[in-house]
């Protein structure tokens, strides 16, 4: 009887075992889209007006022009997927200098398909960054990591793919929690984009 029961306990808490739940949503149409060749835009950034900023007996600890950070290191995780083609960031800067815009004013006033024209690309990887930021204090640290990402095609400025992160962790270090959360949507992208799920 005994035996049984710890058998049971062993079946039940290994059935409780979960694996950490995907962050990357994917249309439904996603294979009828012929996508190759991808810009990744800086991310949208929240305003850090100083590095360090106190509240009571905790410091906080935010990171300056975190949407460019969080995009530089989604385009290294997504550069190791072949399925894909990229536009060097610096072609970006270099057409966004011809249109005489700032990298807010090009995602903002322009559509994905002007976008799309523009850097010649079938779609453009955008995003937003709510929180990149470290608490310390004397009863311990924390840090959390808030962003969205989305694929946009150019064409059609169909949504195909948007991941949403939501990361808070006892750890002193957040960009390397936003790096795994980076490495994460990648490795789902790499599960899902088959070679028969897009052109090549």
């Amino acid at each position: 009887m005994r035996r049984l029961i710890l058998v049971f306990l062993f079946a039940a808490m290994s059935g409780c075992e979960t694996t950490s739940p995907s962050v990357v949503e994917f249309n439904p149409r996603l294979e009828t889209f012929a996508v190759r060749r991808v810009a990744i835009i800086p991310f949208e950034s929240t305003p850090v007006q100083n590095q360090v900023e106190v509240y009571f007996a905790c410091q906080r600890h935010f990171v300056f022009n975190n949407g460019e950070v969080v995009s530089d290191m989604l385009t290294t995780e997504m550069m190791k997927l072949p399925t894909f083609d990229y536009v060097e960031r610096s072609q970006i800067r270099k057409i966004l200098e011809e249109q005489n815009l700032s990298m807010t004013q090009f995602v903002q006033q322009k559509t994905a398909s002007e976008i799309g024209k523009l850097l010649g690309v079938d779609a453009i990887v955008v995003g937003k960054v709510n929180r990149l930021d470290a608490d310390l204090a004397f009863w311990g640290f924390s840090c959390v990591a808030s962003f969205s990402v989305r694929m946009v095609d150019t064409k059609t400025g169909t949504v195909l793919w948007s991941a949403s992160v939501e990361r808070r962790e006892e750890h002193t270090n957040v960009l390397k929690v936003a790096r795994a959360q980076c490495a994460k949507i990648v490795a789902e992208l790499r599960e899902k984009l088959t070679p028969q799920s897009v052109s090549k």
